[in-house]
């Protein structure tokens, strides 16, 4: 059983935690963990609300990779929290109310989408200022309460979900709960061309599909250094908002329990720099180690796979960031 920590409401965390903590007010265990890896800064952020309402018993946790500095990550790291809590479907959610599981599924939605344009605006509002017309941010985020669990995303970052069926027994399995927001996808490039701008395949980039601004050609005639992006929706990029990069985050609710018999036994919260190298099935097994065994910090664990995995395959070490 991992130490017993008290957190104030709202009390939130920035940096990893040492092994894996029990928040009191609501029985929630948790680990966060990253490394450097082979990158000259961290351009990864972090931010975990253990209590965020004690009414909901609902907590937060959110992973945010920077691309182009960290510039777009250090902000939304701060901007997010507050930002849900003044969507106007989160006060809908307030203790007291009589909000049944559908509502409340809805209104989680529209507060999560609500919050990530609110976060989005600002940023790009503090780009502007600071001549950051390219920093940008995947996000992973998640909401728990005593029922449900809101996964929320931009971009490439990813949740792995680790579930326990009547069918798996013993072994717990890993499944994806967000979908990358790439720019080739029918829907993604259909949007990016609408507005002006390009999907391309960069040959230097292994063919990956890229999003280019409308201006990126002649700006690079004027000597600028216009940026392409490899996910079509982010925070920031201040400079390719106009030409369909997106800000509507991507949202799924799950029951804790579904009438199947399935129970969610772990999330997974990771950068790029874990699921380049780790499969769903592959973290699930780690975490369930980690959980049985007790004593083994389940994050640490996950970043210390990856760094053997980018070693072995002779591939550059990228910013890892891990949240179980």
């Amino acid at each position: 059983r991992p130490p017993v920590a008290d957190f104030r409401p709202g009390q939130i965390l920035h940096q990893p935690v040492a092994g894996r903590l029990l928040c009191r007010s609501n029985g929630l265990g948790f680990a966060m963990h990253q490394d450097i890896g082979g990158r000259k800064s961290q351009e990864d952020r972090m931010t975990v609300v253990p209590c965020l309402h004690p009414g909901l018993g609902a907590s937060f946790f959110g992973i945010f990779d920077g691309t182009v500095g960290d510039f777009c990550s250090d902000a939304v790291k701060d901007l997010i929290v507050p930002a849900l809590l003044a969507a106007p479907a989160w006060q809908e959610l307030a203790p007291g109310k009589n909000v049944g599981q559908a509502e409340q599924a809805k209104l989680l939605t529209t507060a999560l989408r609500q919050a990530y344009v609110a976060a989005d605006d600002e940023v790009v509002r503090l780009a502007g200022h600071a001549g950051e017309h390219y920093a940008t941010s995947t996000a992973v985020t998640v909401v728990m309460t005593d029922d449900c669990v809101a996964a929320a995303w931009l971009g490439d970052s990813r949740i792995c979900g680790i579930v326990e069926t009547h069918r798996s027994g013993d072994s717990w399995q890993g499944c994806w709960l967000t979908e990358d927001h790439r720019p080739d996808l029918p829907a993604e490039k259909a949007r990016i061309e609408h507005n002006g701008g390009s999907v391309v395949y960069l040959q230097n980039r292994a063919r990956q599909p890229f999003i280019r601004g409308g201006d990126f050609c002649e700006r690079k005639k004027k000597g600028d250094k216009p940026m392409q992006l490899q996910y079509s929706r982010a925070f920031g990029g201040k400079d390719l908002k106009p030409y369909g990069l997106s800000n509507l985050c991507g949202v799924k609710i799950f029951p804790k329990r579904s009438q199947s018999g399935t129970h969610i036994r772990a999330l997974v919260l990771a950068s790029d720099g874990l699921w380049d190298v780790c499969t769903s099935s592959q973290a699930a097994r780690i975490v369930q180690i980690c959980v049985r065994l007790g004593s083994r910090d389940p994050a640490a664990e996950l970043v210390k796979f990856a760094l053997q995995e980018q070693q072995s395959r002779g591939v550059a070490a990228d910013n890892i960031s891990v949240i179980v």
